[in-house]
């Protein structure tokens, strides 16, 4: 386990120390189809619900519609993509009701263990049970979920816990930041342009 928190820190300090960064375009620059412009006109609701998206699902859509070359067949992307956006605004309000969920959990959750960080040592003893595997772990759960997603949650609060069972708390917050750590290298591999595939989604020769 050591060795492979070494290699991933010494990965992340490789990248710092390139300068690597993740480049977005702006929502705006990203062009968009006369085709789905179209629709838009003539379609005030799903106007509506495309300007209610996120910028990072807006900027989805477009880059999916604008990687077909003939306008046929950007047109059927839009059709098979308008109900999905349609429903989209329901969505993002599942969303929102779900981080409210979580923001109360964290405030809950805060409550008893932060009486159990100032309890008396004689106190304290008959919560650490409770505080460290369950409060905690769902603290996590919960501010995990918001910051990168439920799957990303789930690794990290199982991490913890088996990293305190096998080796203790040095190495749960040592498999903390090795996760973080992680994380962002994928991200960064993965937003990579990747010649090869850039070829083949825009049909050229390389």
């Amino acid at each position: 386990m050591k060795t492979t928190l070494k290699a991933y820190i010494k990965e992340a300090v490789r990248v710092e120390k390139a300068g690597l960064k993740v480049d977005l375009k702006n929502t705006s620059e990203f062009k968009m189809p006369d085709e789905f412009k179209n629709k838009l006109e003539w379609m005030a609701d799903l106007k509506k619900a495309f300007s209610a998206l996120t910028p990072g699902r807006q900027r989805g859509y477009l880059l999916h519609f604008s990687q077909a070359k003939q306008s046929k067949t950007r047109a059927a992307r839009i059709e098979k993509a308008v109900p999905q956006i349609l429903k989209e605004k329901d969505l993002m309000i599942s969303r929102a009701t779900v981080r409210s969920i979580l923001r109360w959990i964290h405030v809950v959750l805060a409550i008893p263990i932060l009486g159990y960080i100032y309890s008396s040592p004689a106190e304290a003893q008959q919560y650490a049970f409770a505080t460290r595997f369950v409060f905690v772990p769902v603290l996590m759960l919960a501010g995990y979920w918001m910051y990168a997603g439920a799957v990303f949650a789930i690794i990290g609060v199982v991490v913890w816990l088996g990293a305190i069972r096998l080796s203790g708390v040095g190495a749960a917050i040592l498999s903390q930041a090795a996760l973080f750590i992680g994380r962002r290298i994928w991200l960064m591999i993965r937003a990579r342009p990747s010649k090869q595939s850039s070829c083949q989604s825009h049909q050229l020769t390389c």
